[in-house]
């Protein structure tokens, strides 16, 4: 049984890592892969931020995964469409080809993706919480330290951050059906946000890589 459930979540995470793929590659879709809005685990403002859901398995195995994938995906255009910026006839488009995919897989998931978007929380003037504050979703704590976070009840310098992010990285090209050696070549590169929190970015020929997620696709 054991066995069964890492081989349904490879799948699913292959399955989702196909969709953020296609849509990171639709033609004028610069302005949904990344803005200047926080992200958070549960509030995604744009591309980069679902493939960094992916890349920290937020999206659990089965329904209620697929259901905050498909939001998270549907909301990076909706928050478009329902501002009616510049970009939303794009978005328009955009969505409605990855609300096509989801349905392929759920109708209920491409129903999902159409109405979700994310909260904008500059409206009620809390941009950035406090870099200590506790975090209310079961996710570690913000630390108002620069250099080190809790990681299993031990601290983290930043070499032992880039060390376990190449880890990751072996391990999740071998997820997704690829082999360690395809990144062997890749370094990591682990620096502060102005929140305390930490970005790690892959690199490989002075090409920088956001998320585990843009290696695979490259």
């Amino acid at each position: 049984p054991k066995d069964d459930m890492e081989v349904k979540r490879r799948k699913q995470l292959k399955k989702m890592t196909k969709i953020l793929s296609r849509a990171w590659e639709l033609p004028d879709g610069e302005p949904f892969q990344e803005c200047t809005k926080t992200s958070s685990p549960d509030n995604a403002f744009d591309l980069a931020a679902v493939g960094d859901n992916l890349d920290k398995a937020v999206y659990k195995l089965g329904r209620s995964g697929w259901v905050q994938f498909s939001r998270d995906m549907g909301g990076v255009y909706n928050r478009h469409i329902q501002r009616k910026t510049k970009y939303s006839n794009t978005a328009k488009n955009h969505r409605n080809e990855i609300t096509q995919m989801l349905g392929k897989i759920n109708e209920a998931l491409a129903v999902e993706a159409n109405k979700h978007c994310p909260r904008d929380s500059e409206k009620k003037g809390n941009r950035k919480r406090p870099a200590d504050s506790g975090d209310t979703n079961g996710r570690l704590p913000k630390k108002a330290s620069g250099d080190k976070s809790k990681n299993g009840g031990e601290t983290m310098t930043i070499v032992e951050r880039e060390t376990k992010a190449i880890h990751d990285l072996y391990k999740y090209i071998e997820e997704v059906g690829g082999e360690r050696q395809q990144v062997s070549s890749f370094s990591s590169r682990a620096t502060k946000k102005n929140d305390g929190r930490f970005d790690v970015n892959f690199f490989s020929e002075n090409r920088r890589f956001r998320s585990m997620v843009e290696v695979a696709r490259f």
